[in-house]
């Protein structure tokens, strides 16, 4: 599942996570981890910054793990206002 963060014309859209400043941004929905999930976990790779809207400053990274798993790391907790590149 994907979440339209900006999309001026209400249109929702579905497809890859894409950063274009001036269209509609879609970014990937962090996967929901199961036990047997976890333990499958053996390699990560970071395929993504993720930056803070407002001052663009990097405040985390998108994982993708060996099992197709999204998983945000955050430098300094969670936030919110944030883009993917």
């Amino acid at each position: 599942m994907q979440t339209i963060i900006e999309n001026p014309s209400n249109v929702k859209l579905a497809g890859k996570p894409t950063l274009k400043r001036d269209c509609v941004e879609i970014v990937p929905q962090p996967t929901k981890t199961t036990r047997k999930e976890a333990n499958q976990r053996q390699t990560a790779e970071p395929i993504k910054f993720i930056l803070d809207r407002e001052t663009r400053a990097v405040v985390g990274w998108l994982y993708k793990w060996n099992t197709g798993a999204l998983v945000p790391m955050w430098k300094d907790g969670k936030c919110q206002n944030v883009i993917y590149e």
